[in-house]
């Protein structure tokens, strides 16, 4: 068992300053250096997160009032999907917990019943258009989180009746580059900071010896910490491999940064939603920022040359300004940590940026580094190496078949791209049958009652319902006469409008996503 008391990180951008920050707070006792190359720039990318990243902010004792104005952070209530189900539907995975219209203390069958009675309905009310009014594909966010409508309307709120959590139930829009300033300036007082290009890394069996750069020679640290991005260049040296994800075939983004026309502006598009929209070869994502917008286009070089992606692009945005080409591909390290080295964030793996889990694999990995060496007091052995492995790969494994359910479950055939995505195999995943289509109500169920009902779960269903797909198939319910449906359903459906409307009521009251920064945080 080795004792860690020396760190060199190599590379800096949001995954190294946090890496670093997060170290340095929890255990102020390392000898923490961090080599930043001065040729080479951060990706720039990682604007929007899920909820989870409360945990690192909590762990760092970061508050939203000193922390968002430097990094001109706005909040995230969900993520909007345009047009992937069909050209002219939207739906949205809201974060935070599902609110059951009934008390269900956790219990997963009682999740299950809840769920499928609501499929149920849906189902009987698409069978029988005698009933007024009909549950639309938003209707399952809307009745199932609140956090929904408040994206749906722009609004923020800090607690409710309802049981929303502001503090656990609210993501971010942020800029990485300025977090990882941030960071830098404020929680790395005992990091050493050194500006310097690997140009030579010596290695034996321990892993690495010593890395050459142009200045000097660092030696005679315990471990070794890959921030370096893309290039994974010191798990590279040791020969570590890339594992692609062969189904998750888009490669390459085109971004931009674009400013506020003025006020008026800001307030029109300050949106607490990441939104998503499917287009001709892959989707294109918008993202409100204090200070401007980031746009981006995810697509596949299979379908769409470079030159025309930013032509579409631009056609699709006005956009007349700067852009970057950004390739990519998704997959992870067949060994993230291996010997003396660990990969954390983009050297470690990436999926591609759908529901934004790039900074989510970043924060999760930098807490396991830092639990391991807590509980250990700073010693490690093969097996938490190992459990950090296995817990990686599962990881972003997950977070590779939860993606691809928005393309195989899509009905788009548009376009070659939309062709190929909807009709290709999704054989080696978890939920590989919801994508089939088979047995979906016995894979809702066994993932409910078998699993923690965690994030990826609760989106599975999620884009399952905005997806137009239905747990309970209408030739399960055919056999209703219209009568029986009206007699045993009525209330009940009654009763998901009511929620629905109460809530919309509701949230009339409450102040604007915009009116909430500047009063809150950017006083």
């Amino acid at each position: 068992m080795k004792k860690i008391n020396k760190i060199l990180i190599c590379g800096g951008g949001s995954s190294g300053w946090m890496t670093a920050s997060a170290l340095s707070k929890r255990l102020p006792n390392l000898d923490i250096t961090l080599l930043e190359s001065p040729s080479i720039g951060n990706i720039g990318v990682g604007e929007s997160t899920l909820g989870h990243i409360n945990q690192f902010f909590h762990m760092m004792g970061m508050n939203d009032h000193d922390w968002m104005p430097a990094c001109n952070a706005t909040y995230k209530n969900s993520i909007q999907f345009t047009d992937f189900y069909k050209k002219g539907t939207r739906f949205q995975f809201p974060f935070g917990n599902f609110k059951f219209p009934e008390p269900i203390d956790g219990d997963p069958e009682q999740m299950v019943q809840s769920i499928g009675e609501y499929f149920n309905i849906a189902s009987m009310l698409r069978g029988y258009r005698q009933i007024n009014r009909k549950l639309e594909l938003e209707d399952f966010a809307r009745y199932f989180s609140i956090n929904a409508m408040l994206a749906e309307y722009d609004k923020i709120g800090m607690h409710d009746e309802e049981g929303y959590d502001f503090i656990r139930d609210t993501a971010y829009h942020l800029n990485a580059d300025l977090l990882g300033k941030y960071l830098k300036s404020n929680y790395c007082k005992n990091v050493t900071h050194i500006e310097d290009d690997i140009t030579e890394i010596k290695l034996d069996d321990t892993g690495i010896t010593s890395i050459t750069g142009d200045n000097t020679s660092y030696t005679g640290y315990d471990l070794y910490i890959d921030c370096t991005g893309f290039k994974s260049i010191l798990l590279g040296a040791l020969g570590r491999e890339f594992q692609q994800f062969p189904w998750l075939i888009n490669d390459n983004a085109i971004t931009a940064r674009m400013p506020y026309d003025d006020e008026a502006d800001k307030e029109k598009q300050m949106h607490s939603v990441t939104d998503c929209k499917a287009i001709r070869a892959g989707w294109l994502w918008t993202i409100p920022l204090w200070d401007r917008m980031g746009k981006g286009y995810v697509y596949s070089s299979q379908f769409i040359s470079n030159g025309d992606a930013e032509l579409e692009f631009r056609s699709q945005t006005g956009w007349t300004g700067e852009v970057r080409h950004i390739p990519f591909k998704s997959g992870y390290m067949d060994k993230s940590w291996d010997r003396n080295v660990i990969g954390i964030g983009l050297a470690s793996g990436f999926v591609e940026p759908l529901e934004s889990t790039g900074l989510l694999t970043t924060h999760e990995n930098i807490i396991k580094l830092v639990r391991i060496l807590e509980q250990h007091e700073c010693h490690v052995n093969s097996v938490d190496k190992t459990m950090f492995n296995s817990s990686n790969i599962e990881q972003i494994e997950g977070h590779a078949s939860f993606i691809s359910l928005h393309y195989g479950l899509s009905r788009r055939d548009d376009t070659p791209y939309w062709q190929h995505v909807t009709e290709m195999e999704y054989d080696n995943f978890e939920g590989s049958n919801i994508i089939r289509k088979n047995h979906m109500s016995r894979y809702l169920s066994s993932i409910l009652t078998t699993r923690t009902f965690d994030f990826r779960l609760q989106g599975m269903t999620y884009i399952i319902a905005g997806m137009g797909m239905n747990t309970t198939h209408d030739i399960y319910t055919s056999y209703y006469h219209p009568i029986d449906v009206n007699r045993s359903y009525r209330e009940k459906t009654a009763n998901i409008f009511k929620i629905i409307d109460k809530r919309k009521e509701y949230i009339k009251t409450l102040p604007s996503h915009y009116e909430f920064l500047k009063k809150h945080i950017y006083k």
